[in-house]
């Protein structure tokens, strides 16, 4: 017998399923994907229907001698079929797998608790997005929302049992699962018990929509399990047309709750004029007011954000997963849906995530954004907070913490603890929501006056623009006006004759020749060895900019974002990557050698990170670069850091020059 108490929570089971599918696809019977995910759905619907219910031993498990026999292994099945009827009303008929492969994925699954708040799951998308490749995976912008952004959400609305709740892109349910889950579950302190009471709560309260029909049908098969076997109101149908028959019932003004995560991707665009006039967003934008002139097409995520407003009632919150790029880009259309939404809601949160959340199946960096319709005149500081772990890697494996030495720290049941910061973040939500303060402020979490968003030029949302170390780096700089080390504080757009990055061009590579020039890309800037080199026309290097003369700066401005380097004789001699800015300095305004100095600073770093935006790379615009305030001291003394700088460029120049001829020398004893 297995008991209840003992089932562990999962953090791997995206590998679990993996290592499942292969061990069922390679032996097994069916040889069809999509009619293997459906088997093992239906196995895990059993194994879930196990888990709610009230018995404190479980049904679903396969014991080491049963699974020695045949008759064994019949008898797993047998326990298992019993389940099956409680998965919405399935027949008992067998599996297709047959009792043998059947009592193999029980034996997989047995010891985890899919329904454990600390497992990472989501246990209907995740067999589906392994067992039935493609069908699943984004082909019309679609990423099932991993575990710890759906629980985050849900910690930050918190809603009710009065709350009428909406996902209008639920995808297969996640977020609906855990209102459902909170009202619906025997084990949650807020149990209706009352079975009418209950189901009059799941058919007015809780509706969901989705554009996929196989996606819904998953949505429904997950909910009414979670539900109790009672029916959920999740329809097929397009979200963003507001004619649609669905929203006959599902009527626009009155929830009080939205989570969602709408579908986002660079190649995913609306383009019927009938769906986009109905939006703000679907026109263009002045100063974040509508105008009449309709767009040849918007991104559909950012629709979603107006949708989630239009079927809010006023005073009611939002939890939307977005793309950063619409928090924090600079792009024309960004920086004016940014207005638009600041006139349209109070902003209440925004957690950026890390580039891993959605990966390994998009690189999409995204955000959470919290907010409540209408202005309040009286607003609380924005909560924003910077989540470096979610709990997987870039490969979607789990990470775990670990100590100095590099073992994986275990918590009292000798289970690994996932590097996870939501749960902090969601505490430190919690503080706020209650206190209107939070007792300690950093990086992961912390307050910013709403005031200070409405100044900032380009109305930025993402809390790493007001990163709190960048922030302290700021107000530092802007102090030096008053020491005596310093003379003055510009901008750096005030000293520099050029700041400009060349346009972006098709590269085009050549063999080496007189009228060829070697080409570097970001990376080999910083560490020059022929042996990389590609080369280009030297006409076409100069045609598309990517010449640079000695003194220039250069800003990586995508990837591994605001490395600073100098260019020095040796530099000058190459073509250089329209990855990077150009700062041009302005030698009788400033020291380029001082400038150079400041920028690879701990500081100056900080200054160049806070401009950071994102959509799949982050990256920095040489016009954010171009209003980073930079202290100069006296001009002696900026030459003397200067002259420094110098020096070291041409012992690096020349480091290269004597490298490069003891290998010429070694080659000469080879020819």
């Amino acid at each position: 017998m297995l008991a209840k108490k003992s089932l562990l929570p999962i953090y791997d089971f995206k590998q679990v399923l993996r290592n499942l599918h292969n061990h069922l696809y390679g032996g097994g019977p069916i040889k069809t994907e999509s009619r293997l995910a459906d088997e093992v759905a239906q196995i895990i619907l059993c194994k879930i229907a196990d888990e709610i219910s009230s018995d404190h031993i479980c049904n679903f498990y396969a014991t080491p001698i049963e699974l020695k026999t045949e008759a064994g292994r019949d008898k797993i099945h047998e326990r298992i079929l019993k389940l099956k009827p409680r998965t919405n009303g399935h027949s008992g008929n067998g599996f297709q797998l047959g009792s043998y492969w059947v009592a193999e994925a029980v034996k997989t699954l047995q010891f985890y608790s899919l329904l454990n708040s600390r497992s990472y799951v989501s246990p209907l998308a995740d067999v589906y997005e392994i067992f039935n490749s493609g069908e699943f995976k984004g082909g019309r912008g679609q990423f099932f929302t991993p575990p710890v952004a759906v629980n985050l959400a849900f910690d930050i609305l918190n809603p009710d049992a009065n709350d009428l709740v909406i996902d209008p892109a639920c995808g297969s349910g996640n977020f609906l699962s855990k209102v459902l889950h909170k009202f619906c579950a025997s084990d949650s302190a807020f149990y209706i018990s009352n079975q009418d009471v209950r189901e009059q709560y799941i058919h007015n309260n809780v509706f969901g929509c989705d554009i996929e029909n196989a996606l819904v049908e998953v949505a429904n098969e997950y909910l009414q399990l979670v539900a109790g076997g009672i029916k959920c109101n999740v329809v097929v149908g397009d979200s963003l047309n507001l004619a649609s028959p669905h929203y006959t019932e599902l009527t626009m003004g009155k929830f009080t709750k939205v989570f969602t995560n709408p579908p986002f991707g660079n190649n995913i665009e609306v383009t019927n004029p009938s769906i986009l006039k109905q939006f703000d967003l679907g026109h263009q934008l002045q100063d974040g007011c509508p105008t009449p002139q309709l767009l040849k097409g918007q991104h559909p995520d950012r629709l979603f954000v107006e949708l989630c407003l239009k079927l809010l009632a006023p005073g009611g919150e939002a939890a939307i997963v977005l793309p950063r790029q619409i928090l924090s880009g600079d792009e024309t259309n960004a920086v004016e849906i940014r207005k638009w939404l600041l006139k349209q809601a109070t902003i209440l949160a925004v957690i950026d995530f890390p580039p891993e959340t959605f990966q390994p199946h998009t690189g999409t960096i995204t955000s959470l954004l919290v907010l409540r319709k209408g202005l309040s005149p009286y607003p609380d500081p924005v909560f924003f907070a910077a989540c470096d772990h979610v709990g997987h890697d870039r490969r979607g494996l789990p990470l775990y913490m670990m100590d100095l030495e590099g073992n994986t720290l275990r918590d009292e049941k000798k289970q690994p603890k996932l590097k996870d910061d939501t749960p902090k973040i969601a505490a430190a939500w919690k503080e706020f929501s209650e206190t209107k303060s939070l007792r300690q402020q950093d990086s992961h979490s912390f307050l910013v006056e709403t005031e200070r968003i409405r100044n900032n030029n380009l109305h930025v949302l993402n809390a790493w623009a007001y990163n709190p170390n960048a922030s302290e780096a700021f107000r530092r700089v802007m102090q030096l006006a008053d020491s005596d080390q310093f003379e003055e504080i510009v901008l750096l757009k005030d000293i520099c004759k050029e700041i400009f990055v060349p346009g972006r061009h098709k590269r085009k590579y050549v063999p080496l020749s007189d009228a060829a020039i070697p080409f570097l890309s970001t990376t080999q800037i910083f560490h020059i060895h022929d042996i990389d080199h590609k080369y280009q026309p030297l006409s076409f290097a100069a045609d598309q900019g990517l010449l640079v003369e000695e003194g220039w700066i250069l800003v990586t401005r995508s990837g591994s974002t605001g490395r600073v380097r100098y260019v020095n004789s040796e530099l000058s001699q190459y073509a250089i990557s329209d990855h990077c800015i150009r700062a041009v300095p302005d030698e009788t305004k400033v020291d380029g050698g001082y400038l150079y100095a400041f920028l690879s600073s701990t500081v100056g770093q900080l200054l160049i990170d806070q401009g950071r935006y994102a959509s799949v790379i982050e990256t920095i615009s040489h016009t954010r670069l171009a209003e980073i305030p930079i202290p100069l001291p006296s001009r002696q003394r900026q030459k003397e850091i200067g002259d420094l700088v110098r020096q070291a460029e041409e012992a690096r120049a020349n480091a290269n020059k004597t490298r490069k001829t003891a290998i010429e020398m070694l080659d000469f004893l080879f020819s």
